[in-house]
């Protein structure tokens, strides 16, 4: 059990570890967005736009799942331990936590697909 353990403990690590560079990626975008126009383009303010929206709100919710997951895997190691953490929806959640996780990752890549397709589009 306790091979088991640490094995699931040291995969849970690497994914949370890959999930917090993916809040610090999903920051720096946020304010890249922002900079981008005004340093790279020379405007004099960033054009607030449904695509700059939908971007914005893509790399927030990457931000908000990313942390969620951190949380979920705690919660779903914490089930692993021989007493269990007993029956909550957290607890529950926290086995699907990977549907999660590629919430996260696709609201990264969408967003950055986006981000650089704009960009584009302003050139």
């Amino acid at each position: 059990m306790a091979k088991d353990f640490d094995r699931e403990l040291n995969v849970m690590k690497m994914y949370t570890d890959n999930a917090s560079l993916y809040i610090k990626l999903s920051t720096a975008a946020l304010a890249l967005t922002v900079t981008f126009p005004e340093k790279i383009l020379k405007m004099e303010k960033p054009v607030v736009d449904a695509r700059a929206i939908f971007i914005w709100l893509g790399f927030l919710f990457a931000i908000g799942a990313g942390a969620f997951y951190q949380y979920l895997a705690g919660k779903y190691m914490e089930n692993l331990l021989p007493g269990g953490a007993g029956f909550s929806l957290w607890n529950r959640l926290a086995n699907q936590c990977g549907a999660i996780y590629g919430v996260m990752l696709f609201c990264f890549y969408a967003s950055a697909i986006a981000f650089t397709w704009n960009a584009i589009s302003r050139i």
